[in-house]
């Protein structure tokens, strides 16, 4: 009697070689002629030739997505890089807020004061989050949009 696992074995080997031989039928089977028709070499379409050096220099013009941000002034940048860290601070507190609450639902516990707790500091969490994000668009700062979306 074999086991189960021999019998999967055998079958997977049987449909890879299965795969093998459509693939293998499927590249024989060129686009370019008809079965049992020639044709030349000339009229097979190629793929132009890439220089290695063009993927090194910079592409001339920028893309319409790609705008660098304004630069922060000088008077500014204590402030901007302050409004920066309280947003960068918000974020991680609202990140541990979303995973106690992801996990109190998924496991259904705590409940009572632990629950309303977590509900509380999550809400809090956000609202702070709302209002240092505010402040740091307020001084020209950008959030990226993975981030925005993240906590929307």
């Amino acid at each position: 009697m074999r086991s189960s696992i021999d019998m999967f074995r055998r079958r997977g080997f049987a449909a890879l070689l299965v795969a093998a031989a459509l693939g293998f039928a499927a590249v024989t089977n060129s686009p370019a002629a008809e079965p049992g028709e020639t044709v030349p070499l000339e009229d097979v379409p190629h793929v132009q030739p890439v220089s290695p050096d063009s993927l090194l220099t910079p592409s001339p013009e920028p893309l319409p997505g790609d705008a660098e941000p304004a630069p922060v002034p000088a008077q500014n940048r204590e402030a901007f890089l302050r409004a920066r860290q309280a947003l960068d601070t918000a974020a991680t507190r609202l990140e541990a807020a979303n995973a106690a609450y992801s996990n109190m639902m998924a496991h259904h516990y705590p409940s009572g004061d632990a629950k309303a707790a977590i509900v509380t500091e999550r809400d809090e969490a956000r609202a702070a989050y709302d209002e240092a994000a505010a402040a740091y668009r307020e001084l020209g700062g950008e959030i990226p949009a993975a981030q925005a979306d993240r906590f929307e």
